[in-house]
């Protein structure tokens, strides 16, 4: 058992979690402070998670930052991405993206997949560091092999786009078809584009609608946008037609009108 008391950082940390699990973040922070001072590395982060989000602690951006910047600064791949994000939104510092990137980099060869997708995308545009596709699309690979939807979506536009990787339209669809049956409404709708025009995949006009009534439902725009304009296509041309294809999900061997 713990020591009402204790004196040592990981049982201090330890304490402070039993707390904040039982949403006592005033008693969770007096602990975590404690465990910080000694320098916890984890109890560092999650202060500066208390003081960002203002749980136990008056909301402090520059005390977000301070406490993110600790923890990174022993080499925890969290904190590291923290202290990132806070370099480029400007929370608690000045806004850099050059200095987001460094510690983006940091958590991103520790395997932080969240830090992963984030250096791939200042790589695509070259914020923060030189345009590159080729670097982008590397850790745009790390972030989707570990099951980021981000970077798994956006590797697939990358494909489809053949931007930094040999066009391929196929291992685009392969990457949204993954995704959209996880839930993801922009993957829905891009896999509902592949199956619209049949880049990727067999053309399927029932498919394309299927998929994108999946991602409207989620409310994704673009789908209810589509999804309007086919409608109203099936009102202006050919009723019997549209309306068969927006009430069977499952039909496979639909045409569109020419």
């Amino acid at each position: 058992m713990l020591k009402n008391n204790p004196t040592d950082p990981q049982k201090q940390f330890n304490l402070a979690e039993k707390y904040r699990k039982k949403q006592d973040y005033n008693q969770a922070v007096e602990w975590y402070k404690k465990s910080a001072k000694q320098g916890n590395a984890n109890a560092q982060y999650n202060l500066g998670v208390a003081y960002l989000q203002g749980k136990g602690v008056e909301q402090s951006d520059i005390n977000a930052f301070k406490y993110f910047k600790q923890s990174a600064e022993q080499g925890d791949a969290d904190g590291e991405y923290n202290l990132a994000v806070c370099h480029m939104n400007g929370t608690g510092v000045k806004k850099s993206y050059s200095n987001a990137c460094i510690y983006f980099e940091k958590s991103a060869k520790q395997g932080n997949a969240n830090a992963q997708y984030q250096l791939a995308c200042c790589y695509i545009h070259g914020e923060g560091v030189e345009k590159s596709y080729d670097k982008a699309i590397k850790w745009y690979k790390k972030s989707a092999k570990q099951g980021h939807s981000d970077g798994q979506l956006t590797l697939g536009i990358c494909y489809a786009r053949g931007e930094g990787v040999e066009q391929s339209s196929t291992k685009a669809v392969e990457l949204w078809q993954k995704l959209a049956r996880q839930g993801n409404a922009q993957a829905q709708f891009r896999l509902a584009d592949g199956y619209k025009v049949g880049e990727g995949v067999k053309q399927s006009t029932a498919n394309a609608i299927k998929w994108c009534k999946k991602s409207a439902k989620q409310g994704n725009a673009q789908a209810q946008e589509r999804l309007a304009l086919w409608q109203k296509l099936h009102k202006q041309n050919k009723p019997s037609f549209w309306q068969r294809l927006l009430n069977k999900k499952n039909e496979v061997h639909a045409h569109e009108p020419r």
